[in-house]
Order: structure tokens, then sequence, then C-alpha cells
């Protein structure tokens, strides 16, 4: 008698978007730990991760769908974390307000990670 193995593992571009929500529910839980602590590089690796992760696709447009995905998947921690109140630590230079870096770090995190992933196509 033989049995087959039933489970099988989402496509790794499935996994990308799987990954970006559990670093960006990670960044939230942290940041309300810690509400005086600015997470500088969790908005860019959040919103970078669909794109890096994703698996060879011959369309371009699906490295944009994957970096806006990215951007929105951070642009909702980010409206977490002002409802929590848990963006309240210092920013880096030459912003003025830890709001404004994480917006442009997520920004270049969806852009830099699409242009990766359509450059590797």
């Amino acid at each position: 008698m033989t049995t087959t193995d039933t489970t099988t593992r989402a496509p790794l571009w499935q996994r990308g978007r799987l990954v970006a929500v559990g670093l960006a529910g990670l960044w939230v839980v942290l940041a309300i730990l810690r509400p005086a602590t600015t997470f500088h590089l969790a908005p860019l690796i959040v919103a970078g991760a669909p794109s890096v992760l994703t698996d060879t696709r011959p369309a371009r447009s699906f490295a944009l769908e994957q970096g806006l995905l990215g951007l929105a998947i951070s642009g909702w921690a980010t409206l977490a974390l002002l409802w929590f109140g848990a963006l309240d630590g210092p920013a880096l230079r030459p912003f003025t307000s830890a709001i404004q870096e994480t917006i442009v770090l997520a920004l270049a995190g969806a852009v830099g990670g699409a242009v990766w992933s359509a450059r590797r196509r």
C-alpha cells in the first residue's frame, strides 16, 4: 500500500506575500510594545519582500504588482501604528518625523524591490 503526500507548499510568489504580511505583523507588535523605538528598516523590508521573494515570471507588470502590494502592506502596518500611537520614536536625518521616514522608506522598498525583480527576469 502506498501513500501520497497531500501537503503542498504555496508557490514562492504567494509565500512572498505571506512573508510580507508576517513581517508587517511582527513590526506592528514590536512597535506597540516599544512605541518610543523607531524600527527604521521595517517599512523598507516589508514593502520590498513581495517583489524580492517572487519566483521568476515573464511579465514585468507582475513585478510592479508585487511592488504595489508591498507598499500597501507597509501602508496598512503604518496606519495600524498610527492608530496605536506607536510611531513616536526618533527619525533619521533628513526626516523630521518617524511617519515621514516610514513613508519614504516604504516607497523606496517597493520601488527598489520591483526594479530588482523586473531586472532579474
